[in-house]
């Protein structure tokens, strides 16, 4: 794992200095990301799409913009899905281009908190195949049948947490 992040690191600098000595790296747009983390027993697994707890989520993203375009918006919580709609109204397409779109434009993104649903079929040893993210919480559910590309019959709360995966207390914004 060690080697490949340095052998990433090394084809980015490497990169990002052929962009330098050009002149062309200051009207470019660089995104560095990763579309999955991933986990070390932290949780108790190892590597990725075995839950969804926030190391195997959570990437950053890293976005150099073009000098041009003044000070660099920067937020915290973004999607890859933002990217496309950023990308688009960054090269100066009207809206109706990309309003549509999933995500939305980092140059003109809301600074309130946005809601998300992480899922998937690989649900690993905890069961958990979805997660509702809103504001500062998370609940996340459990359902069966393994690698099913069906929808489940039922899902089942497992754990209600802050954005670090630490237990909340539900009962005092949800009843029990």
């Amino acid at each position: 794992y060690e080697n490949s992040v340095h052998w990433i690191d090394a084809a980015v600098e490497e990169f990002i200095n052929f962009l330098k000595v050009n002149g062309r790296y200051e009207n470019s747009v660089i995104i560095i990301s990763g579309y999955h983390g991933e986990e070390f027993q932290e949780e108790g697994s190892w590597f990725h799409c075995s839950s969804l707890y926030r190391v195997q989520t959570e990437v950053p993203i890293i976005i150099k913009w073009p000098g041009w375009t003044g000070d660099a918006p920067a937020h915290q919580t973004v999607s890859h899905l933002d990217v496309m709609p950023s990308l688009l109204e960054l090269i100066g397409l009207e809206p109706k281009f990309y309003q549509q779109l999933s995500g939305q434009s980092l140059l003109s993104y809301p600074e309130e908190s946005r809601e998300a649903v992480i899922s998937t079929v690989h649900r690993g040893e905890t069961g958990i195949g979805l997660c509702f993210v809103r504001g500062d919480r998370k609940a996340k559910f459990a359902f069966g049948g393994a690698w099913s590309t069906r929808p489940p019959g039922a899902v089942h709360v497992v754990s209600y947490t802050d954005l670090l995966d630490q237990p909340y207390d539900h009962r005092a914004e949800l009843g029990e």
